[in-house]
Parts: C-alpha cells; sequence; structure tokens
C-alpha cells in the first residue's frame, strides 16, 4: 500500500516534465519504465496510487532517485527540515509506515515503523546501492537473498541494497528503525 495522496500532484508533474526532456511518446515512457501506458497516464494526472516499489521503478526508469520524484531531493549546500514535513510513501494495512525523511539524488534517510507480523518485500536498487538499518524499538528480521538475521534495539545491520531483501517484525510490538539508502545513480 501506499499514503501517495499528497505527493500525487508533483510526482504527476515531474513524471510530465522527464517524459517531455527524454522526448519520449506515452506508449515508449511506459516500455521504458516498466509500467502500463495506462498506470503512467493516471500517475502524470495526478491519479492513481502506486505502490512505493512503482515509484522506484518510475525513478530507475527515468534515471533519477526517488527523492527527485517526490519532491524531496535537495541540492543546497546545506538543508534544513522538519520531521513533520516527511512523506509517507508507504503503509500498510496493519498500521506500517515508511516516511522519507530527507534526500539528495542518490542519499534517502528514511523512518519506519513495522506492526508485528508486518513485512515489507523490496526489490533490488541499482546496482552498488547499500542499506543500513538502525533498529531503536522492537525487533526486526532483514532478509538479503535468503540469509536472514534478526535485530534487537540497539543493532544495525549494512548489506547490499542491489539484492531481493525484505525486512520482517516477528515481534509482538512495532518496530521501529532508520533507513539509509545510498541508491547511486549510473
Amino acid at each position: 500500500m501506499t499514503a501517495f495522496g499528497e505527493t500525487a500532484g508533483l510526482v504527476g508533474l515531474r513524471l510530465r516534465e522527464l517524459r517531455a526532456n527524454s522526448g519520449l511518446s506515452l506508449d515508449a515512457a511506459s516500455q521504458r519504465v516498466g509500467v502500463s501506458r495506462r498506470l503512467l497516464v493516471a500517475l502524470e494526472q495526478g491519479d492513481g496510487n502506486p505502490s512505493l516499489s512503482t515509484l522506484l521503478r518510475l525513478a530507475d526508469g527515468y534515471g533519477v532517485g526517488l527523492a527527485a520524484l517526490v519532491g524531496r531531493s535537495e541540492t543546497a549546500s546545506i538543508n534544513v527540515c522538519s520531521e513533520s514535513e516527511a512523506k509517507r510513501l508507504w503503509t500498510s494495512r496493519r498500521g506500517s509506515e515508511a516516511r522519507l525523511l530527507i534526500a539528495s539524488h542518490d542519499l534517502e534517510l528514511w523512518s519506519w515503523k513495522l506492526a508485528p507480523g508486518d513485512v515489507r518485500q523490496s526489490e533490488p536498487h541499482r546496482p552498488g546501492a547499500q542499506e543500513i538499518v538502525r533498529l531503536t524499538r522492537g525487533r526486526l528480521a532483514v532478509s538479503v537473498e535468503g540469509e536472514r538475521e534478526e535485530l534487537c534495539a540497539g543493532k544495525l545491520a549494512l548489506f547490499a541494497g542491489d539484492r531481493s531483501h525484505r525486512y520482517e517484525n516477528p515481534g509482538d510490538s512495532p518496530a521501529l528503525f532508520t533507513l539509509v539508502v545510498h541508491d547511486p545513480l549510473r
């Protein structure tokens, strides 16, 4: 699921801009980014409810970072923002959520809450991508291509984000963690 509502218009504008700058027709853009023409039209119009995976696929297809697509890309020498400004880009029926706190073109800082029993499966990012997880509360299992490590509060993990990976809360209380994603543009 996604909490895309407040971001839809901005993403639609950015998608139209990226497609125009690329000189692509809707059909060519759809093929390039790996989403249906119908979905691309809806998203460009500020409609639709894309998953986080779809947003990542769109960003990758246009050769930009996720932050640039959702309007959180910071480019000044120093940028300051409030956590209250963070965009919620993923939610689940169980009450989990992921908020993009701040980002540059290839670096993202996220705040996650994963409800008990909830799982977030992530597709591989671009080659060379890495992720760092810092668990502040609860329990969290991190799996990368079948290799699984379980973390408790205060533990950190660094792993290859360019491989299939997932987060799972095996505990009975919410898992709260900070996630840093380095997803280099190539």
